[in-house]
């Protein structure tokens, strides 16, 4: 076989002393200097920052392990190769101490704070959360605290890992409450029933308690670690299933339940013959085709429409996520149509819908649902079928609806694929705006320009 032509290829040799450099200096006076280099190992110290050692083989009385003395090539070798193996021992006796129990440090001794008031400072500096947001905390919390006085736990450094497996035992056998029927009962009056808590609610105590125990952590108030509050913590199961929205027939349905609504008069004898009730139509509309929660339908006013641009613009403060956003209405002409002839009618009025008020809108629905024929339904169901048809609708935002109708509706996209994406499938592809997938744009007002004009 004829050998290969071609350059030779150099071999790396393995030094004989790794870890150790022998380096050879010469001055301008024409005199050769050794020196041997090496990185000293430190500590809890990666290796780039271990300190960098010399020494010089060239000065007197320097001897082997063996007792030979530095004086030529071979003997400073066998120098380095001593050094060597005393670093390999070095190392390997650091890394036994770092990996033993007494090297690990020992948690901070937290502050003694009683639970109470740790519960109070915390809910005080929630001041940039919504109200209602505050009020499911204080809820969730009046939980924590009712079963640390069972329980014995004064401090919040008294809660232990299996303290809090005992707090989500606890949380999860409360009963359902119910209210008290019959005569000389006051209203309103309520007790506990035989039921079960729902998985829901459940899970929003142990959110909100999940999110103080974090805090107190973050604070050094306990020396729980997340894992402990994770894996201890656990939430409800609930059962499975797609998220609630009407479908075109149902709404429809509900949308002509308004038309009878508005149309009738009061039987109840207290209120006088002949008087109507409160129009359902403009505040069901703006829940359906606007997306919007019930709190942000209810508190719209007139300064946050624009009827040139056709947008209504939220502020943070009258949203749920504190995060303003712009609800364009060229997506659905009807509901721009509606609040332009509403605009018309408002006699300087600052509130589009009054401000609503959430026990009147439960009235009205609960009637929507019993007289009138309307399916069943409630506010956030509206919300709901709005980011459904939005996210479904092929020809409305196209290939971005996830992305377009999460920002509409002001919550994140992950919200939108999980829930939305592939609810409904039978929308016309021609269909171009809200109204017209949901097949209710001859049941509402037209604008006198068209959609397609609308597109800047």
């Amino acid at each position: 076989m004829a050998p290969k032509i071609g350059r030779k290829k150099n071999r790396r040799t393995r030094t004989p002393h790794p870890g150790v450099k022998l380096k050879t200096r010469r001055l301008p006076s024409g005199t050769t200097l050794h020196v041997a280099v090496w990185r000293e190992p430190e500590a809890g110290k990666p290796v780039k920052q271990w300190k960098e050692r010399q020494e010089s083989l060239d000065k007197p009385g320097l001897q082997t392990n063996a007792g030979v003395p530095v004086t030529n090539e071979e003997t400073r070798v066998q120098w380095a190769i001593d050094k060597s193996l005393e670093l390999q021992l070095l190392r390997r006796q650091i890394k036994q101490w770092e990996t033993s129990p007494e090297s690990k440090p020992k948690p901070k001794a937290a502050k003694r704070t009683s639970l109470e008031q740790a519960v109070k400072d915390y809910l005080d500096g929630l001041t940039r959360k919504a109200p209602k947001t505050v009020k499911l905390y204080k809820r969730a919390l009046n939980h924590l605290t009712t079963w640390a006085r069972k329980a014995g736990v004064d401090d919040v450094q008294d809660l232990d890992p299996a303290g809090v497996y005992s707090l989500s035992k606890y949380l999860h056998k409360l009963k359902a409450r119910e209210n008290v029927k019959g005569k000389g009962v006051g209203r309103k009056t309520r007790q506990t029933s035989s039921e079960p808590l729902a998985p829901a609610s459940v899970n929003q105590f142990v959110r909100g308690i999940r999110t103080f125990l974090r805090h107190c952590r973050l604070a050094d108030l306990t020396t729980l670690s997340s894992d402990d509050i994770r894996e201890r913590l656990k939430f409800a199961d609930k059962e499975g299933g797609d998220v609630k929205f009407l479908r075109a027939h149902e709404i429809r349905a509900l949308l002509e339940a308004c038309e009878r609504h508005d149309a009738a008069t009061y039987t109840r004898h207290r209120w006088k013959k002949g008087q109507t009730y409160p129009a359902s139509t403009p505040f069901v509309v703006t829940c359906l085709l606007g997306g919007f929660r019930f709190s942000e339908a209810a508190g719209l006013k007139w300064s946050d429409f624009d009827p040139v641009s056709g947008e209504i613009t939220l502020d943070k403060s009258a949203t749920k996520t504190r995060k303003g956003r712009t609800v364009k209405l060229r997506e659905s002409p009807a509901l721009w149509a509606l609040l332009e002839r509403m605009a018309l009618q408002r006699a300087g009025k600052a509130h589009i819908f009054g401000p609503m008020r959430r026990d009147l809108a439960e009235s009205c629905r609960r009637r929507l649902i019993g007289r009138f024929g309307a399916p069943v339904f409630d506010w956030h169901t509206l919300r709901r079928t709005a980011g459904t048809f939005l996210t479904c609708a092929p020809n409305v935002y196209g290939a971005a609806s996830a992305f377009l109708s999460a920002k509409r509706l002001g919550h994140s996209v992950t919200v939108a694929e999980k829930l939305y994406i592939g609810a409904v499938d039978d929308v016309s592809k021609e269909a171009e705006t809200l109204e017209a997938a949901m097949q209710i744009d001859d049941l509402l007002p037209k604008r006198e320009t068209t959609p397609v004009e609308l597109v800047s």
